[in-house]
């Protein structure tokens, strides 16, 4: 991430605190799509590749389901 320059009479610490929040506001955004993405991925398997992997439709269900928010 590049380094934010400071605005003319903005204190330093003000600035890295934005870009701080910034950054958490990413990271938080990315892990939310990543998780709607595998669960949607889940969902969509077969009873075959599910017994594979060890769990049954209604596990995958539950875990589908989950808003992106929840771990």
């Amino acid at each position: 991430m590049p380094a934010l320059t400071r605005p003319l009479g903005a204190p330093a610490r003000h600035v890295e605190a934005f870009g701080s929040l910034l950054h958490r506001v990413a990271v938080a955004a990315a892990t939310w799509q990543r998780r709607s993405r595998e669960r949607s991925r889940l969902a969509a398997l077969t009873d075959r590749e599910l017994r594979d992997i060890g769990i049954t439709r209604a596990d995958a269900a539950a875990v589908a389901h989950k808003p992106f928010w929840r771990a």
